[in-house]
């Protein structure tokens, strides 16, 4: 026959003397206050360095040290790699992708220490360097972004534009001089959203109408109008064409087609958009003097001229 076994409790007192070398439950020292101090590990990773170079900054060179991480745009046809250095062989690369579907190349130093130098595709273009702190986030035009790197840098946005938050430095392309404005608060400066190269803060308040705002010289669209004008009366008088009535709705609709159409000619041979993006301080903001109206370059002096 079997008995049945018979339980007993067994205090944490009683465990603790089964083991040699145990101590009793009343000599057990108290946890630590304080944790011990370590290196961080952060400390054994060095970030890559970005150098511009070059006196129109056509040129960029990238320092990876050894077990460094590099992220790259993928599939950007702006720039081009002109010559490396190193163990090349031995980077490791891998394929992300930001919140904003940004798909970049995630580069990893295993290895010694390594150089890519980087040029520019795009006549007159130039490199900058950013440096991000915790303390004020940046938009940037997405075509604009080549590069960045940091442990603390976090990228999302949308399909034109890209949030940078956190610690570290980013690297930005873009046509002409790239200039940067300081707005205090109370300051505000209205430019063309062609030339927004990336800025701090909110995004800005919506666009401002060009009402007041005048290119100087003689444009081709008057003188297009006016020859047209011509034309037409020239056929009118030789030809005696017959009247015809048109419907007012229909003649409503072409009017604003020869809106459109007039706006869109503006646009794409003039340069002159519509409309400006107006930025209120405080904030900083990078805008470049590569933008073409009537096939002039802005100069410093005339974008100074914007300001409120």
């Amino acid at each position: 026959m079997f008995r049945p076994t018979v339980s007993r409790k067994i205090s944490f007192k009683t465990i603790l003397s089964s083991f040699r070398g145990g101590h009793a439950v009343e000599t057990v020292k108290q946890p630590s206050a304080t944790l011990p101090s370590t290196v961080n590990i952060e400390s054994f990773v060095e970030s890559p360095e970005f150098e511009v170079l070059g006196k129109t900054s056509g040129m960029l060179n990238i320092r990876l040290p050894q077990s460094s991480i590099l992220n790259l745009r993928y599939n950007n046809t702006n720039q081009s790699i002109i010559a490396l250095n190193g163990k090349v062989s031995e980077l490791v690369v891998e394929l992300g992708r930001t919140d904003g579907a940004l798909v970049f190349q995630r580069c990893l130093n295993g290895s010694g220490p390594m150089s890519i130098l980087m040029a520019n595709k795009l006549q007159n273009a130039n490199f900058s360097v950013v440096q991000a702190t915790p303390d004020a986030g940046w938009t940037v035009k997405r075509d604009n972004l080549v590069a960045w790197a940091g442990n603390h840098l976090l990228l999302n946005g949308s399909r034109k534009l890209v949030n940078i938050e956190g610690s570290g430095k980013f690297v930005l392309s873009s046509p002409g001089q790239t200039l940067q404005l300081s707005l205090q608060e109370g300051e505000s400066i209205s430019v063309s959203p062609s030339s927004v190269v990336a800025f701090t803060g909110t995004q800005p308040t919506g666009p401002k109408s060009l009402v007041d705002f005048g290119v100087p010289g003689i444009s081709w669209l008057t003188k297009a109008s006016a020859s047209w004008s011509s034309l037409k009366s020239y056929v009118s008088d030789k030809l005696k064409l017959p009247p015809v009535h048109v419907h007012p709705w229909l003649s409503s609709a072409f009017a604003k087609t020869g809106g459109l159409i007039k706006r869109a000619f503006n646009r794409l041979f003039t340069g002159n958009p519509d409309y400006m993006i107006e930025f209120s301080g405080p904030r900083t903001l990078l805008i470049t003097n590569g933008v073409h109206f009537k096939d002039k370059i802005m100069t410093e002096d005339e974008i100074e001229k914007l300001k409120n």
